[in-house]
């Protein structure tokens, strides 16, 4: 244990890269020990257990879930996410990775949590400047990428907002039988090209097991899912990308790599669908 001065704290002078450089230069570049000790203001003590054949973590806390390597495909992938316009949350983190997010961020500092600045009914009001700015930050994005030479879905309410209905004057309770569970919905996926075509569908209905007889009537190229209430869900928009609109890509000889827009739920930014359109 280092002396310190009764009362005070200890603070380490460097870090884990400063470490990795000083072991690099003992092993690699014939520095002795006590050069890197003096050199990078790390104990030669720590120096010596680094080298030992004991050690075997170099982070603090309990052994990550993921490795270094995932860890890094993590880290880029929400930098990217924020770089595009679509920051994540813990709960992006939590979905993707399926690990705790305080010692992830503990291990990389330079991300942190904020508050996002939340658009207003004022700033809805996009104006002409706006929007050609929007359109210059798109250009600077694919010319960056090197993509600059490549220049929806709805739902259908099953128990829709009741209107209103004739009754007796006076009468205190006007009730209306409704068909469907509440909040239940029947989702309808498109994706429109700049040209006006319209690629197949991918329905999502709202059943745990699909009938039989609704799965024989659609399409074969059209997508079909489920969820308890008909709504989009995370494996539901891989899946159309995946095996949907991909399909249609190839089977239109469409030039990769293509530009997708969408809004910014959560369903259709996880790590996963990232990496598959990455790829």
């Amino acid at each position: 244990m280092p002396k310190v001065r009764d009362g005070s704290k200890y603070l380490k002078k460097y870090d884990e890269t400063t470490i990795s450089k000083a072991l690099d230069d003992i092993l690699n570049n014939d520095i002795s020990k006590k050069a890197a000790s003096k050199k990078y203001k790390i104990p030669r003590s720590t120096l010596q257990f680094r080298l030992g054949q004991k050690f075997t973590k170099t982070t603090l806390g309990p052994n990550p879930v993921l490795s270094k390597e995932e860890e890094e495909i993590l880290v880029n992938w929400i930098l990217e996410s924020h770089r595009k316009g679509f920051p994540r949350r813990k709960e992006d983190l939590q979905i993707s990775a399926m690990d705790g997010t305080k010692p992830f961020l503990k291990r990389h500092n330079f991300l942190t949590e904020r508050v996002p600045e939340a658009v207003t009914a004022a700033s809805s009001r996009v104006s002409e400047n706006d929007m050609r700015k929007w359109f210059l930050h798109i250009e600077t994005y694919l010319k960056d990428e090197n993509y600059f030479d490549i220049l929806k879905e709805t739902c259908f309410l099953l128990c829709p907002k009741n209107k209103t209905v004739i009754a007796p004057k006076g009468s205190r309770n006007v009730y209306e039988v409704d068909n469907a569970p509440a909040k239940s919905n029947l989702t309808v996926l498109f994706t429109f090209s700049a040209q006006g075509e319209v690629t197949p569908p991918f329905i999502i209905y709202p059943y745990k097991r699909l009938p039989a007889s609704i799965a024989s009537s659609v399409p074969d190229q059209w997508g079909i899912g489920t969820s308890p209430n008909g709504w989009m869900k995370t494996e539901l928009f891989f899946e159309y990308i995946a095996n949907v609109l991909h399909s249609y890509l190839i089977n239109k000889n469409i030039k990769f790599p293509i530009i997708l827009f969408v809004d910014g739920h959560s369903t259709h930014t996880s790590y996963q669908l990232s990496d598959l359109c990455s790829q």
